[in-house]
C-alpha cells in the first residue's frame, strides 16, 4: 500500500492504457491542449482507491505539483448542493 506521492508510471503499470495516456500528455503538449477521460468507475471504489487511480493516471501524463500551501498534490471535488445560477457560488 504505496502513500499516494509514491506512485509513479513504474509503481502504477498499466500495460494497456499506459500507451494511451503517454499519448495523451502529448496532446495535452503540443496538441489542442486537453483530452477527455470517461466512464472511470469511482461509484465502486473507497475515495482512497478513486484518489489512487487519479494519481496514477497522472503519473504517466505529467508531474504532481503542489495544489496548495498545505502541499497535497490531489484535490477533491465535491458538489456540494450550490445554485449553479448564484455568481457567489463557487
Amino acid at each position: 500500500d504505496l502513500d499516494i506521492i509514491d506512485i509513479t508510471s513504474d509503481t502504477f503499470q498499466l500495460p494497456t492504457l499506459g500507451p494511451l495516456l503517454r499519448q495523451m500528455h502529448k496532446e495535452l503538449t503540443t496538441g489542442r491542449g486537453f483530452v477527455v477521460l470517461r466512464g472511470f468507475p469511482v461509484d465502486k471504489w473507497t475515495i482512497k482507491e478513486s484518489a489512487a487511480a487519479y494519481y496514477g493516471l497522472g503519473a504517466y501524463i505529467g508531474d504532481a505539483v503542489s495544489q496548495n500551501a498545505k502541499g497535497h498534490v490531489l484535490g477533491h471535488v465535491k458538489d456540494i448542493g450550490g445554485d449553479v445560477n448564484d455568481p457567489k457560488t463557487r
